[in-house]
């Protein structure tokens, strides 16, 4: 290693050129010194940037990919698949994931009925809602046949479910907002709250399986399965009816 005073030796033969270069202006060399520490401070936040990327990613990746019921942190119990057929709420529960195929089956009708309203043609754009119809089955595999049990069907619902919600949501919006369609009776304010509003029961199932409360987590995954599913149904109606 090298001592104070070799180490003052080697900078000084370092920056006695750039010394000789800006000689009598003071302020270029401080203009340096600046820059250099400018330069040290973004590849400094380009890598927490990246770490933050990484990190984003691998939580993503995670949660696609995991095959337990919930999340790694806030499992569903494997004892509630013999105890929840035995509670009140279980038939509603174990039938509550068909409404998106009752929204999809509604969605083909509007485009069958109304081809001209659809944005790319019937024979292509028909192929979500048979997408809303595989979603329930998927939902249904997910929630019902594999509670609290790890299966292929945990990273299938959470996959299907994000990327279809995402495609409608980008497609309508911008089909508003760039294609000059007007937006149905009512729906400017009915269709937001009723995503905040099953956002809010599946935050409550959440909660309810940290509890170890099966009787709200029924009642609220329920919820969730219906609120979101009526919102969409009520706009593909007044959108394609």
């Amino acid at each position: 290693m090298l001592n104070a005073a070799r180490w003052t030796r080697v900078r000084t033969m370092f920056t006695s050129p750039l010394r000789s270069l800006f000689h009598g202006h003071p302020a270029r060399l401080d203009l340096l010194g600046a820059s250099a520490c400018e330069g040290r401070a973004a590849a400094t936040a380009g890598r927490r940037l990246v770490l933050s990327l990484s990190s984003l990613l691998a939580a993503l990746a995670g949660y696609f990919t995991d095959r337990e019921h919930g999340s790694r942190h806030n499992l569903v119990p494997r004892r509630w698949r013999d105890e929840a057929v035995r509670r009140p709420l279980w038939p509603i529960y174990a039938a509550s994931p068909f409404t998106f195929c009752a929204v999809g089956l509604l969605l083909l009708a509007g485009m069958r009925a109304h081809p001209e309203r659809c944005l790319y043609g019937y024979k292509v754009e028909r192929i979500e809602g048979f997408l809303w119809v595989w979603q329930g089955f998927a939902s249904y595999a997910c929630d019902v046949r594999d509670l609290g049990i790890p299966s292929i069907s945990h990273p299938v619902d959470r996959g299907c479910a994000t990327l279809l919600t995402v495609q409608q949501l980008a497609k309508y919006a911008l089909l508003f907002a760039v294609g000059g369609v007007p937006v149905p009776p009512q729906c400017a304010w009915l269709v937001p709250a009723g995503l905040l509003a099953g956002a809010h029961c599946f935050r409550r199932s959440f909660e309810a399986v940290d509890a170890r409360a099966l009787d709200d987590f029924l009642l609220w995954h329920s919820a969730w399965h219906a609120v979101w599913p009526a919102t969409a149904a009520f706009f593909f109606y007044r959108f394609y009816f």
